[in-house]
């Protein structure tokens, strides 16, 4: 990637905006290919892999919650970070403070009900195993 603090490469020549909007060539409107050049695939991969992991604990406490609650705080936890994706794709969704209100509180509570319904037991067995 390029890196951070780099316009983007205007190849389709638009009227200028920049009297109105001076950063314009810094936040384009599709943010997940703009990270994808600032970045690339390793840079990407790091700043996106909290999202793949908060689903995985999400889908993994949805199948083993026995409380509808649960159950039902699992998917709009997955739909939470589906629908930010698809406004990061189609918009500046990176840039949305909407969007940071509504990822974290679902990847916390995706890894919280993960932890509490058994979902994710690996390292409470390890230290179980080890206490007297």
């Amino acid at each position: 990637g390029q890196g951070f603090g780099h316009p983007y490469d205007e190849v389709v020549k638009l009227p200028d905006i920049s009297r109105a909007m001076p950063f314009y060539r810094y936040l384009p409107h599709n943010t997940v290919l703009w990270l994808w050049t600032l970045g690339g695939w390793l840079g990407f991969s790091a700043l996106w892999l909290y999202l793949m992991v908060g689903v995985f604990f999400a889908a993994r406490a949805y199948h083993r919650a026995v409380l509808p609650l649960d159950r039902a705080s699992m998917l709009v936890a997955i739909f939470a970070v589906v629908a930010y994706l698809n406004q990061a794709f189609g918009d500046m969704g990176v840039q949305a403070y909407t969007c940071v209100f509504t990822v974290a509180p679902a990847v916390a509570l995706a890894g919280t009900t993960a932890t509490r319904v058994g979902a994710w037991t690996e390292r409470r067995m390890a230290v179980e195993a080890k206490s007297p």
